[in-house]
């Protein structure tokens, strides 16, 4: 019997520029096929501000920039409304140290400390399981 809830995975893309871009993928646990869900990210340049993005029912595992996903944990289904109000918690980097026209492969590292942030957070505050 499948537990009715969400896993949520790490997933990483492969950009135009070949950097590596992190993203929180939330899928229902019931799906046979694990490569569909919810995305949760940020975009855009850190020193103008960047933008949280939501994309439901993303078919991720088959974008032609797909490198991974790693599962991270289970949470069950009553909370998701806990995790996206963790993601909303969770405000979108900015730097204006960093100049706006500056390239955006210095906003990578702000994306990937925004994914790690929600994720740690979760883990807190969600009933997770591994």
């Amino acid at each position: 019997m499948v537990r009715a809830g969400y896993n949520v995975y790490k997933v990483t893309f492969l950009p135009r520029r070949q950097r590596v871009a992190e993203m929180i993928a939330v899928v229902p646990s019931q799906n046979q096929y694990q490569g569909t869900g919810t995305i949760y990210h940020v975009f855009g340049n850190v020193g103008s501000g960047m933008h949280r993005g939501r994309h439901r029912d993303a078919n991720f595992s088959r974008s032609e920039r797909f490198k991974s996903s790693i599962f991270q944990f289970y949470f069950p289904e009553e909370e998701l409304w806990l995790f996206e109000a963790i993601v909303n918690l969770h405000e979108a980097p900015h730097d204006p140290w960093v100049l706006p026209m500056a390239h955006l492969d210095r906003s990578i590292p702000y994306a990937k400390e925004w994914v790690e942030n929600v994720l740690e957070y979760a883990t807190e505050y969600l009933s997770v399981q591994y």
